[in-house]
């Protein structure tokens, strides 16, 4: 892994950077989001259904 600095260029904010590691073998992209969801991932949606 090495440390790279991304290029987010679809956000709404217009252009916005993050720093990351990127996987020399596979391209794996890890940032400290990612780590912190794979750590703890968040409680799952049970429903979206209207009620009423």
């Amino acid at each position: 892994m090495i440390a790279s600095r991304f290029f987010d260029l679809r956000g709404d904010e217009g252009l916005h950077t993050f720093d990351g590691w990127q996987c020399l073998n596979c391209g794996e992209v890890a940032d400290p989001v990612i780590l912190s969801n794979r750590t703890h991932p968040p409680n799952p949606v049970v429903s979206r259904a209207r009620v009423g």
